[in-house]
């Protein structure tokens, strides 16, 4: 899953008779742990990038606080206290300015130095701050880190001569141990004011029509003083409110919080809506600024209370018999699909590389997956990204997935043609709740299962890594093994009109080979209604080859097609009657003269009639 870092800054202002201010600047939180060694000195150094440069352009840093590492034996005692203070024009570069410092004999305490010297910030020349150290003893550290990991590359550098080569090497390690424990103390007539950046904002996945719902908002102070408020316009289906939201406690430079936006209304019914959001307050002035990433788009749902479909949730993991860490998404589909056997987990196993590889699925997996084992939920990378298929993790993007209303619904009918079960007729009906304006099309897929057995390379053997994995970890390595709900092929049945209307139904009918798949013919059908614009799959249906209720009548073409569904039969054409009749010969229901029709009956068999088509079908 990816990390989020938050920056944690200190702040100090003051504002003197000159109008000069200071205040203290760090991409680090509180100190955590302390790391080093008595055998090889290293070199720890924060990066400041250009845009910290341009935006302290002409101040001056007057003094620098570093926080005190611990011992292992004792977590209160720092051994480690003479150190070297450093200023460098790059990383690995000379250095331009150094002073002694004393850190405190406390561990994680911060010490203050003030700089004999203070050195200016200038916009061309950027710099790194940090200091060398051999730990004192294998029990001591000499470098405090706030453990906040991240991929910024700004808080923590090391560096040390290799052994063999002599050469120095340098190497970001902030993914590894957050940033070190370093904060300038920065003093300039200019420092920024009221600056903020809206760095995130959430929208619930669906809300209801004319009722306020909250967003939540990731806000950082990019300023010198205090962020206390700022003021947020949002535009929805053509109407603009602005609306003030508070933070309390107010945060100082650097510190990001989460701030709750409450009293959003959506007045449409629409499957998609824009939201434009835009910062134009900050600390109730106008003039204050927000950065570049300080606006935006968003899109909710929107449907009046009690509309919408329940959402079946399309599990795709990519995988191979190659890749080691692949048993623990074939544990999560199998663990999941034995627990949740009602339809709403739809697994299927997309093989790369391997004697299970089929090329209709080589695009999903070229497009999405970078790194073996992932999973996709629902093609739905908006709200979930590509998910690391661990068995719990999996079942909990899967439970909020199948939360929300789904603002369309597919259903279909499948059966052989013939006698020989190699070829299927499937029929689909697609409904919707609410308009949309996206266009859409329907995939179908099957997916077989006792297919094999192959070698899976396993990691997980002799509990390598050290967790159960739904006893994979009591097998070898390879170990041979069926694989179930593997994708033997996908196919884009068509597409639907481009506009379509709630409460319609869209019929689409297509023939589909089974050939692809061994003589086991174990398999499940998945009918997926698929949205053109997101790539998401907005709603989803399987059934196993085993319920087929046998050998279908082909509806010819220009005749009516019949699809039995859940509690209810479709007829898409009924302008030369239809009757319905249960086994026992009783009409249930009937209809002429129109051009399609939907009847609702209770689960069971049913014969039905129209025109020249005669099906037996069942209602689930």
């Amino acid at each position: 899953m990816k990390k989020i870092l938050s920056l944690i800054v200190s702040f100090v202002i003051y504002i003197s008779m000159t109008a000069t201010s200071t205040m203290t600047f760090g991409y680090c939180g509180e100190p955590a742990m302390a790391f080093g060694v008595e055998w090889q000195e290293y070199t720890a150094v924060v990066d400041y990038p250009k845009e910290f440069v341009e935006k302290f352009d002409g101040c001056v840093v007057k003094a620098v606080e570093i926080a005190s590492p611990d011992n292992f034996e004792n977590h209160e005692v720092n051994n480690f206290t003479s150190i070297t203070l450093n200023f460098y024009n790059e990383i690995g570069g000379e250095v331009f300015y150094s002073q002694a410092m004393t850190l405190s004999d406390k561990s994680f305490t911060w010490t203050r130095a003030e700089l004999t010297t203070p050195v200016t910030i200038e916009r061309d020349k950027p710099f790194c701050v940090g200091y060398s150290g051999i730990a004192p003893s294998i029990d001591d550290g000499c470098f405090a880190v706030d453990m906040n990991y991240n991929d910024e590359n700004n808080g923590l550098w090391l560096g040390w001569t290799d052994e063999e080569s002599g050469k120095q090497i340098w190497e970001p390690y902030t993914e590894w141990y957050g940033n070190l424990c370093l904060r300038l103390v920065i003093e300039g007539e200019n420092l920024p004011r009221d600056e903020m950046s809206l760095d995130a904002l959430y929208v619930p996945a669906s809300v209801e029509t004319d009722k306020a719902f909250d967003v939540t908002t990731t806000v950082t102070n990019q300023a010198s003083n205090e962020l206390s408020s700022f003021a947020i316009a949002f535009t929805i289906a053509g109407h603009t409110d602005t609306i003030v939201a508070d933070i309390v406690p107010a945060i100082g430079y650097g510190m990001t919080a989460d701030v709750k936006v409450n009293g959003l209304v959506c007045s449409e019914s629409n499957a998609r809506t824009a939201v434009d959001y835009k910062i134009v307050a900050v600390n109730g002035n106008s003039e204050g600024k927000g950065t570049d990433n300080s606006g935006g788009r968003v899109y909710i749902q929107s449907m009046p209370e009690g509309l919408g479909f329940v959402r079946n949730v399309v599990v795709e993991e990519g995988t191979g018999t190659w890749c080691g860490y692949c048993p623990m998404g074939i544990v999560a589909l199998r663990q999941l699909a034995e627990k949740y056997d009602d339809g709403s987990f739809i697994p299927v196993a997309i093989h790369y590389n391997d004697e299970m590889e089929v090329l209709s699925y080589l695009d999903i997996a070229n497009k999405y997956f970078n790194s073996y084992p992932s999973a996709l939920v629902n093609r739905d990378t908006y709200r979930y990204g590509v998910v690391e298929p661990d068995p719990e993790l999996l079942e909990a993007v899967y439970l909020f997935a199948k939360e929300i209303p789904a603002y369309a619904n597919i259903d279909f009918q499948a059966v052989f043609t013939d006698d020989s079960k190699s070829e299927l007729s499937i029929t689909t009906v697609s409904t919707f709740a609410v308009p949309t304006p996206d266009r859409h099309h329907i995939e179908i897929a099957l997916a077989q299962s006792g297919i094999g057995p192959y070698d899976q390379a396993n990691y997980f053997a002799d509990f390598a890594e050290g967790v159960e994995m739904g006893g994979f970890e009591s097998l070898g390595n390879p170990v041979s093994i069926s694989f179930d709900h593997v994708g033997c092929m996908l196919k884009n049945a068509g597409s639907l009109p481009e506009t379509v209307s709630p409460g319609e139904n869209y019929s689409l009918s297509v023939n589909i080979p089974v050939e692809v798949m061994d003589k086991a013919k174990d398999f499940d059908i998945v009918v997926m209604l698929v949205n053109n614009e997101t790539g998401a799959i907005e709603n989803a249906k399987s059934q196993n080859a085993d319920s087929l209720t046998g050998i279908g009548m082909v509806s010819p073409d220009g005749c009516a097609q019949i699809v039995a569904g859940a509690g209810c039969i479709y007829v898409s054409d009924a302008s030369s009657g239809v009757e319905v009749f249960t086994p026992a010969g009783v009409c249930v229901a009937s209809e002429r003269g129109t051009d399609a029709v939907t009847f609702y009956l209770p689960a069971g068999f049913y014969i039905v009639k129209a025109g020249t088509v005669v099906e037996k079908v069942s209602v689930r």
